[in-house]
């Protein structure tokens, strides 16, 4: 427990991760949160959308659309923070080229799976 916020953050911690291997193993499941392709559509994700399996997109939990900021360039390098499945990431990689590199980090380890099956599949 932290007594400065009164919250037990050691809990929190492993709360949010089971959140989020839900999300990844039961992507059919309602949480409270929107989740899926029709939740990345709503936030106007580019054309390269499409291009991302199924499986990632259908694990799709993101809060807002970093492409919404403009396209990136080929050869950029770029760190995805709490990548999730990895539908930012694939959709950047798409973006940067063989030029570039993306780097998923994620502190939920199935959802760093279903980011490399992902990765693999694309």
């Amino acid at each position: 427990m932290d007594p400065d916020i009164g919250i037990d953050v050691g809990l929190l911690k492993s709360e949010i991760r089971k959140t989020y291997a839900a999300v990844s193993q039961e992507p059919e499941k309602d949480f409270i949160f929107p989740t899926g392709r029709a939740w990345a559509e709503d936030l106007g994700y580019p054309p390269e959308l499409e291009q991302v399996p199924a499986a990632t997109v259908e694990s799709f939990a993101g809060v807002a659309n970093p492409f919404s900021l403009g396209r990136l360039e080929p050869g950029a390098r770029v760190l995805d923070l709490g990548c999730g499945a990895g539908t930012d990431s694939l959709i950047a990689t798409l973006m940067v080229g063989r030029e570039g590199a993306v780097t998923g980090i994620d502190m939920t380890r199935e959802m760093l799976e279903k980011a490399k099956a992902g990765a693999t599949e694309l």
